[in-house]
């Protein structure tokens, strides 16, 4: 009896706590555009002090560091670098190894050959 008490109070506590996770698109949205507001209303504000006479050294390097297509650019080498890692694996052979070293899985790309132990 005792068990099934323990047993029914966690099952209840588990439901209790994936019901209270669960959000509604309509809640997901309000979260995301809050989000947004309160990055966009950051990202407004300068962290340059007002009167403050910036050199054309530190005007360059501002404009550099908040350039967006500079980060899009970024991030799009990055994805293709990670492209170009996934096709140079993709033409690696599937090596396949048990305790009798049976054979070799070949793809079309490389030009190894059936291995029979």
């Amino acid at each position: 009896m005792k068990v099934s008490v323990s047993c029914v109070l966690k099952s209840g506590a588990a439901l209790m706590l994936l019901l209270g996770g669960c959000k509604s698109f309509d809640e997901y949205q309000e979260e995301r555009i809050a989000y947004a507001v309160k990055h966009f209303e950051q990202a407004q504000y300068s962290n340059i002090p007002d009167g403050k006479v910036l050199t054309l050294n530190e005007c360059v390097r501002l404009a550099v560091k908040n350039n967006l297509d500079l980060k899009v650019f970024g991030l799009e080498e990055q994805v293709a670098k990670e492209m170009r890692t996934s096709e140079m694996l993709g033409m690696l052979p599937e090596l396949n190894v048990s305790n009798n070293f049976t054979g070799r899985n070949n793809t079309p790309a490389s030009s190894s050959k059936q291995v029979h132990g």
